[in-house]
């Protein structure tokens, strides 16, 4: 086909090394409903048959226009081709994607429709990646030259893909616009930051014209499987865009959305990298943001934009104050600590954390993230008897190599030990408690010393009871609204409320060494003697604090070899019989409940174990304990049916039977947990809809318009007044 001396739209492929997929991208080119474009492959050192593949489709379709060069990288492909564009619209498309038949007929009539210079739209990932599918269009709609900074931050579709978007090619001669070559990654997101804030109108079509192909050989991929590197890459990102910005003289100008684009674009990298990375791309941040924006700005920021913020260049302050908690893993049998687990303790959102881990779980993998992070270390099993007395934290999670903690775990337990204190002291002075002041006081060192926070799991596995399934109020002891109970308070029901699990507890490092004697020091509280542990303790607790939250995610235990699943079970088999028959629980008028929550504790052992080879090996002795805990129940049982159920297949049916059994009743526990969550999403996305709605038509309101245009003089005049104050 012949090319035209002015097309409509110029497509630009950056090519290399592609031949697997290249035919199928030229041929969705080539055969557009619209005839009128060209299409420039620029081959970038190809060392495949790449470039044989271009050449055989320039002969037989003139608008194809192909050049070849040394490899220099995928910008410096598209820098190429937009030297060479004849088009009025510009697109680029990836040579292992693929676009639809009638997407530049659509695209072109949608910018003439509205006189748009940027015009986004959606499009697919195959195979099914839901990180990529959130950065399409959404929606149809349309933003005026006001407003283009708006749309880019907060427009889905936006950023930071490069293939879902048609450009005006006088936009792009206007600003010059051109990928920076330095740029290992992010490169098409930067070059949106520059080229969005100068449209004269951008428009969305919600119409699914682009295919993205996802494979192990992409640059996107090959880039997220090293965190560390992804969180350096965004810095470089960041300060390219804010040099960008200065050079182009519209930061003071939009200084406040930049802040927030900061805030939002760095978080998800640094969550994820290690502690000792983001310390180090936290304080150099820290430094780039004093130099570039008045501090004032933060006030702009929503709660979670500054959070956010604040959790990367805080972390080099981190390790001064004294960590608030600290994570205990301790090796029992041969059972394997997987990186997913101990992940869930190094992201969490409050990094005052400290971790120790038993050196039995100690493999390469482990190592290297140990060594990342310096809040982590390896201790010696020999000296668990003394591991006590090195941690400095306040309290401590005794964590099973199963447990996997929710992110915010950490927060929430000091959120809400911080609002108790708070009300305490505001109570005390006679004065009203006030958000601010509450904020103010949570950033601060006091909370309530709880000896015991107690939370739940989601596959409620650890089965905490309702404190009031089976007690009666008593008027002689005190029934806190911030449900928090003295040891008396919850009997006889005490180990049914809070589990004998001992994974889902924090403890007070100060109420512990005050009854050191009476735990298991050297065998900590591990799995297989947790409950005599927890049961060892709580007698003493005169503050137990209830959360009803679920902070805990309970996964299969990993346990490699049959011989150990053995040993596994003799000391579960141990820790029972020592736990009954200690002199508290014998002298107690009701022993029942007591015996209620050791099967409670049983049963969630039972459910920790999903490989039947393994399982059969240890079935023999977590029947004999059901039957001798059965003996000691009496009428006593539990509030759930499917508790029931899994307990009375525990102490009669054969392995095969009870593994089929309670694998069933813990498929439809996750199923009504599932539904309960998907019902409160559900709700939650309503309500976001109707934000977004709103938020939408107040910016689009002729109020606001006329507010930003009167206030920009003196919000311009006041930034470089700082500045110049600042230097």
């Amino acid at each position: 086909m012949k090319a035209s001396i002015m097309p409509s739209i110029s497509i630009i492929v950056p090519v290399y090394n592609a031949e697997k997929y290249l035919e199928a991208c030229l041929e969705s080119l080539e055969n557009q409903t619209l005839s009128d474009i060209e299409i420039i492959c620029i081959d970038d050192g190809s060392t495949d048959e790449s470039f044989e593949i271009l050449k055989r489709h320039a002969q037989k379709d003139t608008r194809l226009r192909l050049y070849a060069q040394e490899n220099a990288g995928v910008s410096a492909a598209r820098n190429r081709g937009l030297d060479l564009v004849q088009g009025r619209y510009v697109m680029f498309v990836d040579s292992d994607d693929i676009i639809a038949a009638q997407a530049c007929e659509l695209l072109m009539k949608q910018a003439q429709s509205h006189h748009s210079e940027i015009i986004v739209f959606a499009g697919k990932t195959f195979p099914t990646t839901k990180w990529k599918d959130s950065c399409w269009a959404t929606r149809t709609v349309h933003y005026s030259a006001s407003e283009s900074v708006f749309a880019l931050l907060n427009e889905a579709g936006s950023i930071p893909l490069m293939c879902n978007k048609l450009y005006a090619n006088a936009l792009i001669k206007r600003t010059n616009a051109r990928f920076n070559t330095s740029l290992k990654l992010g490169e098409d997101h930067a070059f949106q930051m520059n080229i969005f804030p100068f449209a004269h109108g951008i428009s969305y079509l919600n119409e699914c014209l682009y295919f993205y192909r996802g494979h192990d050989e992409s640059a996107v991929n090959q880039a997220n499987q090293d965190w560390d590197e992804q969180a350096r890459l965004h810095l470089e990102i960041v300060k390219y865009v804010i040099a960008s910005w200065q050079k182009l003289n519209i930061i003071a100008k939009y200084n406040e959305a930049l802040l927030r684009w900061v805030s939002d674009f760095f978080f998800d990298a640094a969550r994820k990298c290690s502690f000792n990375t983001r310390q180090e791309v936290g304080a150099e941040l820290k430094q780039l943001l004093h130099d570039t924006f008045d501090s004032a700005l933060e006030s702009t920021l929503d709660d979670t934009q500054w959070h956010n913020l604040h959790f990367i260049i805080d972390t080099p302050n981190v390790r001064n104050p004294k960590p608030l908690i600290t994570f205990i893993y301790t090796r029992i049998a041969d059972e394997k600590l997987s990186k997913h687990v101990l992940m869930s303790a190094l992201m969490q959102y409050e990094q005052r954390i400290e971790i120790r881990i038993d050196n039995g779980y100690k493999t390469p993998e482990l190592a290297k993230l140990v060594e990342h992070d310096v809040r982590a270390t390896f201790y010696d099993k020999a000296q668990s008897s003394q591991l006590l007395d090195t941690i400095t934290s306040p309290y401590v999670i005794f964590a099973q190599s199963n447990s996997a903690y929710m992110e915010g775990c950490v927060n929430h337990i000091f959120d809400r030990l911080h609002m108790i204190e708070y009300k305490n002291e505001c109570a005390e002075k006679g004065v009203k408690p006030t958000p601010l002041a509450r904020e103010r006081y949570i950033r601060g060192e006091h909370f309530f010393p709880a000896d015991v926070v107690v939370f739940n799991d989601s596959a409620k596995i650890v089965r905490n009871e309702d404190p009031f399934f089976a007690l009666t109020p008593n008027y002689q002891l005190s029934y806190s609204s911030e449900k928090i109970y003295s040891y008396e308070a919850l009997a006889p029901r005490v180990y049914n409320v809070v589990s004998l699990s001992p994974e889902n507890k924090a403890y007070h490092v100060d109420f512990l060494k005050k009854h050191h004697e009476i735990w298991n020091a050297q065998q900590e509280f591990s799995m297989a003697y947790g409950a005599l542990n927890v049961s060892a303790c709580l007698p003493y607790a005169r503050a137990i604090l209830l959360m009803d939250r679920a902070l805990l995610v309970t996964h299969s235990l990993t346990i490699k070899r049959a011989s150990a699943a053995s040993d596994y079970g003799k000391r579960i088999t141990e820790m029972l019989e020592q736990t009954s028959t200690r002199n508290d629980v014998e002298q107690s008028t009701d022993t029942s409940g007591f015996y209620a929550a050791l099967g409670s504790y049983l049963l969630a052992l039972d459910d920790s174990i999903n490989n039947y080879s393994i399982y059969e090996e240890i079935f023999p002795f977590m029947q004999a304990c059901a039957r001798n805990i059965q003996a000691h129940l009496g009428s006593t049982t539990w509030e759930d049916k499917d508790e029931i159920a899994q307990w009375n297949s525990l102490c009669t049916f054969s392995s095969q039977e009870h593994f089929n059994t309670k694998s069933n009743l813990h498929v439809n526990r996750l199923t009504e947990a599932n539904t309960e969550a998907l019902d409160e999403l559900s709700a939650a996305w309503g309500n976001a809809a109707r934000l977004d709605s709103m938020v939408h038509e107040f910016y689009h309101s002729i109020s606001y318009k006329t507010g930003r245009v009167v206030t920009y003089p003196v919000r311009y005049l006041y930034y470089n007044i700082q500045k110049l104050i600042r230097r």
